[in-house]
């Protein structure tokens, strides 16, 4: 019983050192970077593809900001071709085309209203 008692008080001791030596935060090592389709990822206001041969590779989007789209798909050219925003309006870029369409909002769908918590409670006294 002693013995038992020795191994969970030095875990416990272990614990709470290991605690008190290393406490931080878990960041992500490329801050900023995140996925918005197949082989494409959004970093520092610039969208990058992923290609086999050249590596990343800067590809241009709709005219909209960078951080306000949510999904994009990329087609046989050099630019987007599909892109949905987070506000869920679509754009298109037909192949070898230079500008973009907008298509709207998806059709059925309330865009979502970004506002803080003191707004809500304002509207509501």
């Amino acid at each position: 019983m002693p013995r038992r008692f020795f191994f969970v008080a030095a875990g416990l001791f272990l614990l709470a050192l290991a605690y008190q030596l290393g406490v931080t935060s878990a960041t992500a090592q490329a801050p900023g970077t995140r996925v918005i389709g197949d082989y494409l990822v959004e970093s520092g206001g610039a969208i990058y593809q992923l290609t086999g041969a050249f590596g990343w590779q800067p590809r241009t989007g709709p005219p909209v900001a960078v951080s306000e789209i949510a999904w994009a798909a990329v087609g046989n050219g050099s630019s987007l071709s599909m892109a949905i925003t987070t506000s869920g309006e679509g754009w298109i870029q037909a192949d070898g085309a230079t500008g973009w369409v907008s298509f709207g909002p998806v059709p059925g769908a309330t865009p979502a209203v970004k506002q803080t918590w003191g707004e809500l409670k304002g509207r509501y006294r």
